[in-house]
């Protein structure tokens, strides 16, 4: 049996279809990045790109994860060829049906989870000048800043 762990990001939001029994099959398509030094010794990044599918009451879980999330996918690689419908090119393809299937992006704090890098899709609000923080305290001028 072929075992592999990846963490990577969603590329699009899940997509989700049921057997004829009834039972959910979501399907995630997940990038994951690395870095590697070239024969020239600048960085080079690659993008490898998996299919991870799950099935049951997993499957209803991943179906909540949008696209952008940083995810960790635990399952058994599939490798196949397919040729490519535009070009007619042979392809490989790398499926992976997951046991288990996490969500590493932090929460904010109405619950919803933050895109992968941290930043929120909600606008950003900037206090002014003597406005208040929602902390009790108010805003310092910059002059007054220590650093």
């Amino acid at each position: 049996m072929l075992r592999i762990e990846i963490i990577g990001n969603l590329g699009s939001d899940p997509e989700q279809r049921f057997t004829s029994a009834g039972v959910a099959q979501t399907t995630i398509n997940v990038a994951v990045n690395s870095r590697r030094r070239g024969p020239d010794g600048e960085n080079v990044e690659r993008t490898d790109w998996f299919r991870a599918r799950t099935m049951g009451a997993k499957a209803e879980y991943v179906q909540r994860f949008t696209k952008g999330q940083r995810v960790l996918v635990v399952g058994r690689l599939e490798i196949g060829e397919y040729t490519a419908k535009t070009t007619g090119e042979r392809r490989t393809s790398y499926d992976i049906w997951a046991d288990d299937v996490v969500n590493l992006s932090p929460r904010e704090e109405n619950g919803a989870a933050r895109p992968a890098g941290g930043y929120s899709s909600a606008p950003a609000q900037t206090a002014g000048v003597g406005a208040s923080t929602g902390r009790g305290e108010e805003a310092t001028e910059l002059e007054d800043l220590p650093f």
